[in-house]
């Protein structure tokens, strides 16, 4: 008798479940096989932007990507993405790393009649493999988006204010980052990270004094690690006030992870 596959509601439930989220679970490594079994056979050649779409039952590339402490977090449970731009780190994500689509909310603060060609491109992408995509999302105030409830995981890669003037005495970075961490802290679950990627100088440094923007969101715990973009080679980061990359003018970037 053939097995019975499952439908998109009970794979949401599944990773939902604590047995998706938490790999202490007896019940971890069944319901992750089911859950990404099911991906492979549903969206596997025919959402993939790479060459080499996702074979059922191959689970070398999760394995190797769970190295990576992003990709690792993204597989963990429910993950929101703010300042997405483009949408090239959620497709690195979902169709280099196979993170399961429908665990992923993507967002970018601009409008979407406001987004690059290619931007458009990988959110219609996104889309269709399972992603949930939204537009006009702000980072500092994700009360004011009702469909958010909470998630396990919130990144942010390259905050930036895109202005130099000073906001009451603050640098305009320092003050978007700070006011980010205290509305994503609003919104994780038990157990969950903020995760921002920055460049790694003292100069940026400066600008972001992280440990003071966690201490105002009330965030006790943070450390860094190195962030490497080979890790995503599909991710094409573009800045938000003009087409030139942090990824090509510097050599140097950090992940900072934060924990209440």
């Amino acid at each position: 008798m053939p097995l019975e596959f499952p439908s998109p509601h009970e794979i949401d439930r599944l990773i939902g479940s604590y047995a998706y989220r938490d790999s202490r679970h007896p019940q971890s490594a069944s319901t992750h096989n089911i859950v990404t079994n099911w991906f492979a056979a549903r969206y596997g050649a025919g959402s993939c932007i790479d060459e080499q779409p996702f074979a059922t039952g191959d689970h070398g590339d999760i394995q190797n990507a769970r190295q990576n402490h992003i990709v690792s977090r993204a597989f963990s449970g429910k993950t929101l993405l703010v300042g997405e731009g483009n949408f090239s780190f959620t497709a690195s994500l979902v169709f280099g790393h196979h993170v399961i689509p429908m665990s992923i909310t993507s967002t970018i603060h601009e409008n979407s009649r406001d987004i690059s060609d290619d931007a458009k491109i990988n959110a219609r992408k996104l889309s269709r493999a399972g992603v949930t995509v939204f537009d006009n999302v702000d980072a500092t105030h994700l009360d004011r988006t009702s469909h958010f409830q909470k998630f396990d995981t919130i990144i942010f890669q390259f905050p930036n204010a895109g202005s130099r003037e000073p906001n009451r005495g603050h640098n305009p970075n320092h003050v978007l980052v700070r006011r980010f961490l205290r509305s994503a802290a609003e919104h994780l679950l038990q157990d969950g990270e903020i995760i921002v990627t920055v460049i790694n100088s003292s100069y940026y440094d400066g600008r972001f004094r992280m440990d003071e923007a966690a201490e105002y969101a009330g965030l006790k715990n943070l450390y860094a690690i190195s962030f490497f973009p080979g890790d995503f080679p599909s991710y094409s980061h573009v800045n938000t006030n003009d087409e030139d990359s942090a990824l090509k003018e510097h050599q140097s970037f950090e992940t900072w992870v934060l924990q209440p």
